[in-house]
């Protein structure tokens, strides 16, 4: 599976429709509980066809200048050292 190969995505929620389930993948290079990356991901299963369909959408990642979560702060790892 290509999204299982690019190994940057990881499943986030399905939606079961009328017309086939959607399921949709979050970029797993950022927190499950922050800010979420703007790319899009999601794979359509029509109820008519065996076929799957990919969908990404025209966003572009932009997670590189999210805030990340600092397990010590500056003045401590100076104390440490």
């Amino acid at each position: 599976m290509a999204i299982k190969q690019e190994k940057q995505w990881s499943r986030y929620y399905t939606n079961r429709c009328y017309d086939g389930n959607k399921v949709h993948y979050r970029y797993n290079q950022v927190q499950l509980r922050g800010k979420q990356c703007n790319a899009a991901l999601y794979l359509h299963y029509p109820n008519d066809t065996d076929e799957v369909v990919l969908f990404r959408g025209a966003n572009e990642h932009d997670h590189t200048n999210s805030i990340h979560r600092k397990v010590f702060p500056e003045e401590a790892k100076e104390n440490i050292e």
